[in-house]
Order: C-alpha cells, then structure tokens, then sequence
C-alpha cells in the first residue's frame, strides 16, 4: 500500500513538474517571437499549449485538492497546489479548497458554490454567476499581481507588450476558466430530465485521448465524485472498470 502511494506520487510530481516546464516554457518562446507580426503560426501554436497548461495548473491544484496528487507526501502535496493556483489566478489555495469540498459535499444545492440553483442555468449565464464566487476584491488585485510579474519581462526584453501579455497571459486564462467550468461543472452538473432516468454528475461520453485534451479527463465526472480519491490520470481507467461492470447507466454504483 505505501509503495503504491509512492509510485502515485512520483507520477504525480512528475506530471505537475511537466505542467510547470510547458507553462514556463511557453511564456519564454513569448518573449522570443519576432515583432512584425508574420508569427501567426508559431503564436496560435502557442496560444493552444498556454490554455493546455494553464488547465492543467488548476487540475494539478485540484489534485491537490484532493490529497491525490502526491498522496504519501501531504505537505508537499498542499505545497504544489498552492503554487499551482497562485500561478494560474493568485488564487488562495485554503478559499478553493474550502468551496470545492462544499461542492462535493452538496452538491447540486444553494450550498454548492459551483452550482448555479435559480434563475437562467444557460452556459453563460451559470459561468458569469460561477465566476462572481471568486473575484472578490482581494482576488482581482492578487491576479493583477500576477498578470503585471508577468508583463515585466515582456516590457524589458520585447514589443508589442501589453499585447502579449493579453493574447498570451490573459486570454488563455480566460479560455481555460471557460473549459473547467464548460467540461468541469456545466455539462455533468445542468439539470436534466429525471423522468428518462438520467442523473448527475454524468459523465461526458468521450474517448480517453479525446477526454484528455477536453480537460484532463475532468469530463469523466461522475467517476471522479463517487472516487475523488483517485487521481485524474487513472479516471480513464477507473471508466473502464465501471462500465465493464456493465453499469454503465449509473457508473460506479
């Protein structure tokens, strides 16, 4: 057993390490594109693997969440969730864990701060309200922090900015909270017809590979609140033994 949680660990480090260095390494590719524009292939590039990382900064600090991302070693483990939220928003690692153990502890409830409970459950509607719960005024400045230590380097050593820092620092941001929350709350969490016997959190109905580059299999959802325990990375096989079960209308259950 503790060897298990050793290995799951090491993975876990490994991966949150390989998250860090792609983050790392895309901003710096930032400071070296050239400055006449004629990097549109190189930039969207870029911009794909700044939304990749910057989702998978917030899983790892999920993980963290959870105590499944380095299981054997819990401080360790707290610590590299903190910077992981720090990095993607200035988020506070203690406020985030507060309300995801509330999201799953009632979830679908006026208790669970994800869950939008009256009004328009449309997807715009439910994000903008989603987001309110964590742009506190605190927030905002803590994020200004973050955004304005990344502008240094692009002032210092290239042109155009205030540019690249909203094209690569604050529009994958952006793109990626839209991904949690689209992939992460809206699709498993929306109401649904309970006379067809559906229910919720559902799981997304996707091909691993594809399940990974949706959000770091967080769409297989249902499986991940009935076993938070598990780390994402074994969500898809932890599918697989639910559906071989042949339960697949009530994964895990």
């Amino acid at each position: 057993m503790q060897n298990d949680l050793k290995a799951n660990s090491f993975f876990g480090l490994v991966i949150a390490l390989l998250i860090g260095l792609l983050w790392l390494s895309t901003y710096i590719s930032v400071l070296q594109l050239p400055s006449e524009g004629s990097y549109w292939f190189a930039g969207g590039l870029i911009l794909v693997l700044r939304v990749f990382a910057y989702t998978g900064l917030f899983i790892i600090a999920h993980d963290s969440m959870h105590q499944s991302l380095m299981p054997a070693y819990p401080m360790v483990n707290r610590l590299i969730g903190q910077c992981a939220l720090l990095l993607y928003a200035g988020l506070l690692f203690q406020f985030c864990e507060a309300n995801h153990k509330n999201h799953h502890r009632l979830p679908e409830s006026k208790e669970d701060p994800d869950y939008c409970c009256e009004g328009d459950q449309s997807p715009v509607a439910w994000y903008f309200s989603f987001m309110l719960n964590y742009l506190s005024s605190a927030q905002i400045l803590r994020l200004f922090v973050v955004l304005a230590t990344c502008f240094i380097p692009l002032m210092i050593f290239g042109e155009d900015s205030l540019w690249r820092l909203i094209l690569f620092c604050v529009v994958p941001l952006f793109l990626s909270s839209v991904q949690l929350f689209i992939v992460g709350t809206w699709l498993p969490h929306r109401k649904v017809d309970v006379s067809l016997g559906e229910k919720t959190p559902r799981s997304l109905t996707l091909h691993p590979l594809l399940s990974f580059a949706a959000c770091f299999h967080f769409g297989y959802h249902r499986e991940h609140h009935d076993f938070p325990e598990v780390p994402w990375f074994k969500l898809p096989m932890l599918r697989r033994q639910c559906l071989t079960a042949n339960i697949s209308q009530d994964p895990c259950h």
